[in-house]
């Protein structure tokens, strides 16, 4: 008995309008019946593959190659549940297997060119993006894909004129429309961002990423109304309500009550100290208050903040008992309504252990010089490569007499520091015993020893202003939103300068406005 393709292309279109449960009971059902059909068990696997349960997309994608190893559809698609997994390696195998049985397989070179964006290789990517756009020109996704390319790269003309046509391809492609205005955000055209991001929100309404990059927008131009209203979509809630079944009847208006109120902590390190800033408003208006937060930053909030109950992220959820909640990110729409009201931070809110200090200080050279933290790169994935700046970069700064360097930096920096003092003659102080990235209380008192701290925008930013110390942030031209436009003081970090990128990539003039200013 063979399956009637007429069931099959009934789930195909259920699949298309993205009925997705619908589809996965039928394919089910349809599977018992025709164990051999490789289509069925391949709809299975894009079934899971798009609800992002990657071990039963593996196993279904598995089962179809069993029963047709040279099927080059289920290669490809097993070769994107090993990249959604983060194993390139195994990604690119699948990928060429399936280009080997198929050379002219279009969408196989678009991931292979993925693959390689994802892993920082511009040239190859692009390689097989112009590949698959060879292949299937009518197809809008490579034009879309080399577009964030262009995009991530600063070849912001070259971006926008891929997804046009992209878009002229797809008119409907809502990915596009949202990619299109991130570029034209990066190219401070803010009005036209915006109603790109609207038009992505008007074919899906339910796109979540265009409604908070638009909010991110908003927050860039210090419209906080709009922007702390679009902020709520962010991923990072999203998750955490599922994660934990939150009862949204129980989220916190931002109106005073009486009983327990937990904030819930989200997103990176460098976020939650800068939320941070806002406890001292928030104890203000409420008594009972519990925090949880990144287990690194117990103890250092517990001691600059000791009203609040600080719990950590290790802890079981489930067994915590509160009255309303409200995320970390979202105090920003309760206490910084205008631009004003970051006048009410401290220049410190956070205080260092007192016998930290004193070990530190055994560590430091006891001389006059000036003691400048330093912190050139970010291992985080927003904007890694933009952000982080080549330590040789700092060549006029570092060679400056009467200064003694200190490195802040987290990770590995022991082949950076060698090279430096073989090419350049100058030493980073560097304390071999301290654990830069888990050890938040001695990094927080060796910072505080810092006469100032030169850094990228990391999380050695966030941590050096929360402690009141004079910054000096180098931001790329497309900066986070935090960092607004133009304002050369921070709003988080009253003692923090700001010095921008005026070209992509560019970093020769900061520096040495860099130079110029600590000269005097």
């Amino acid at each position: 008995m063979k399956m009637d393709p007429n069931d099959f292309n009934i789930l195909v279109d259920l699949y298309k309008s993205g009925k997705i449960k619908e589809v996965e009971k039928g394919a089910k059902s349809l599977v018992k019946k025709f164990p051999k059909e490789i289509i069925l068990h391949n709809l299975l696997g894009a079934v899971y593959l798009e609800m992002k349960e990657l071990d039963l997309a593996e196993e279904f994608f598995n089962k179809a190659i069993e029963i047709m190893p040279e099927y080059a559809e289920g290669l490809n698609n097993l070769g994107n549940v090993y990249r959604l997994k983060q194993k390139p390696k195994e990604a690119l195998l699948f990928f060429n297997r399936a280009l080997k049985l198929s050379p002219d397989f279009a969408d196989a070179h678009n991931n292979i060119g993925i693959v390689y964006k994802e892993n920082d290789d511009f040239e190859k990517a692009k390689f097989h993006y112009k590949k698959s756009i060879e292949l299937k020109p009518g197809s809008p996704d490579p034009y879309n894909n080399i577009g964030n390319l262009f995009k991530d790269s600063g070849m912001l003309d070259e971006a926008i004129k891929n997804f046009e046509i992209a878009i002229q391809l797809n008119q409907n492609f809502f990915e596009a429309y949202n990619n299109l205005a991130l570029t034209y955000q990066k190219k401070k055209l803010f009005k036209k961002a915006e109603k790109l991001f609207l038009k992505a929100i008007e074919i899906l309404p339910d796109f979540k990423e265009a409604k908070y990059n638009l909010g991110y927008l908003y927050l860039t131009c210090e419209n906080f109304k709009e922007g702390w209203k679009w902020h709520e979509y962010r991923k990072a809630k999203s998750l955490l309500i599922k994660r934990h079944e939150l009862d949204y009847n129980k989220e916190w208006d931002g109106i005073k009550f009486e009983g327990k109120l937990l904030v819930i902590g989200e997103q990176g390190l460098g976020d939650q100290v800068m939320y941070a800033s806002i406890f001292n408003d928030l104890i203000k208006k409420q008594k009972n208050i519990s925090v949880i937060v990144e287990e690194r930053l117990v103890t250092i909030f517990e001691r600059s903040f000791n009203k609040i109950n600080f719990i950590s992220d290790k802890n079981d959820f489930s067994k915590l008992k509160y009255d309303k909640f409200i995320f970390l990110g979202s105090l920003g729409r309760v206490f910084r309504k205008f631009s004003t009201d970051f006048k009410k931070t401290n220049y410190s809110f956070l205080i260092p252990k007192k016998s930290n200090l004193e070990q530190m200080k055994r560590h430091l050279n006891d001389n006059q010089n000036m003691k400048v933290g330093i912190s050139w790169r970010t291992s985080s994935v927003n904007n890694r490569k933009q952000r982080s700046i080549p330590l040789e970069f700092f060549e006029p700064v570092l060679k400056m007499k009467n200064i003694d360097f200190i490195d802040l930096q987290y990770g590995d920096t022991s082949n950076e520091r060698k090279l430096l003092k073989n090419k350049l003659g100058v030493e980073i102080f560097h304390i071999n015993q301290l654990d830069y990235k888990n050890d938040i209380e001695n990094l927080a008192a060796l910072t505080s020893y810092c006469d100032l701290i030169i850094t990228i925008p990391n999380f050695t930013t966030q941590l050096a202003g929360a402690l009141g110390k004079k910054v000096f942030v180098l931001l790329p031209l497309s900066a986070d939103w935090r960092w607004f436009l133009n304002d050369k003081k921070s709003l988080w970090y009253p003692n923090t300068s700001i010095f921008r990128q005026e070209t992509f990539g560019e970093w020769k003039n900061v520096i040495n406005k860099l130079y110029k200013n600590l000269r005097g």
